[in-house]
């Protein structure tokens, strides 16, 4: 997934639903980007607050604090996210955000972290599960640690003891070669 983004990309849209994210954002691309948008950066805030909050109400999801706010040019948006009730973990790149015409304000996309795309909820899950970052839950950390440390262990101690075999089996060779006795008639 971190590697080999395309190959995961490929057979995680073949197993689930993965919108591809490049052709998902061409749609928002403008011909020309809007350096200079309508809205302000304060009311532009505002403006995605009001249409976070609401879309959190529609849907019963509570908002925590907000990721961040961002106006890019290529869409013509500003971007904003916040951490929610519906994020799989507490690293910001998978929350709930919105992206808001920056000459109207206008809602233009929602971006949530879960059940809108199968293939979308599987990656933040194992992202969030890679990291250790579950809901920030300390007992799945220190699992991570402790499993972390038993492969360390169980490496270690493999190499020890296939060194040691290693060793003991030249030692065979080495004195059967030394003990045959060639006996002449």
């Amino acid at each position: 997934m971190f590697n080999y983004s395309a190959v995961y990309e490929w057979t995680t849209g073949k197993l689930f639903d993965l919108p591809n994210e490049e052709q998902e954002f061409a749609k928002y691309m403008l011909k020309i980007p809007n350096e200079n948008p309508r809205l302000g950066w304060h009311e532009a805030l505002d403006k995605s607050e009001q249409a976070i909050e609401r879309y959190a109400k529609e849907n019963n999801i509570t908002v925590k604090g907000p990721v961040g706010f961002a106006y890019i040019p290529q869409t013509g948006a500003y971007s904003y996210s916040v951490r929610s009730s519906r994020d799989i973990s507490d690293g910001g790149w998978d929350g709930l955000g919105v992206w808001i015409d920056g000459d109207t304000g206008e809602l233009k996309k929602v971006f949530l972290p879960d059940g809108e795309h199968s293939g979308k909820t599987i990656s933040n899950w194992l992202r969030a599960l890679h990291f250790a970052n579950w809901h920030n839950w300390l007992a799945y950390r220190i699992l991570v640690c402790i499993l972390g440390l038993v492969i360390t262990i169980l490496s270690v101690t493999g190499v020890y003891i296939w060194l040691k075999k290693w060793k003991a089996r030249r030692a065979s060779r080495e004195k059967c070669a030394t003990s045959k006795v060639v006996i002449n008639n």
